[in-house]
């Protein structure tokens, strides 16, 4: 069952990654659109670091199809990501962290996927990947993530047929 809900997550969240960018932005908005996606990126990662989990939440879609998978392990729903955010900032209020957003997609006015790499003061290495929408508001809510490090331990899922 888990192999096949990961599985449907990530062809699904693949599909949607690999559509070619809205040929009705024009070039001058998709530099404002990457701007305004670099800028909530940014403000994402000094909640982080302020370790203040409910400010780190506000950065996410309040959904219950809201996605976040570490390495491959899948949290969906907003209500269960919050508990393990807000829980995980409480147990751990001396990490810090490092950035550098290296793509930024704009695949609609309203939708954009990003890759950033990056550091913690527990981990040498870390690169997240958001798929991002942005709301009537004019905000840019995270609606997936994937968060990986070299380091960390997958669960064993055996040898991709591609290696």
């Amino acid at each position: 069952m888990f192999r096949k809900a990961l599985s449907v997550l990530l062809v699904g969240v693949s599909l949607a990654a690999c559509q070619p960018p809205d040929s009705t932005v024009t070039d001058d908005q998709r530099t404002a659109l990457t701007a305004e996606v670099n800028q909530t990126l940014a403000d994402l990662f000094t909640a982080m670091n302020g370790r203040d989990g409910e400010a780190v939440l506000s950065f996410y879609r309040d959904d219950p199809d809201l996605a976040y998978v570490g390495l491959l392990q899948p949290i969906i729903g907003k209500d269960t990501f919050g508990q393990i955010v807000g829980q995980w900032y409480r147990q751990n209020p001396g990490v810090s962290f490092e950035h550098q957003v290296m793509h930024v997609q704009i695949l609609s006015p309203t939708v954009a996927a990003t890759f950033t790499v990056g550091s913690s003061s527990e981990r040498p290495s870390i690169a997240w990947t958001h798929v991002l929408v942005r709301g009537e508001d004019g905000q840019w809510k995270i609606v997936h993530e994937h968060e990986a490090w070299p380091e960390g331990e997958a669960p064993e899922m055996g040898t991709h047929p591609g290696m």
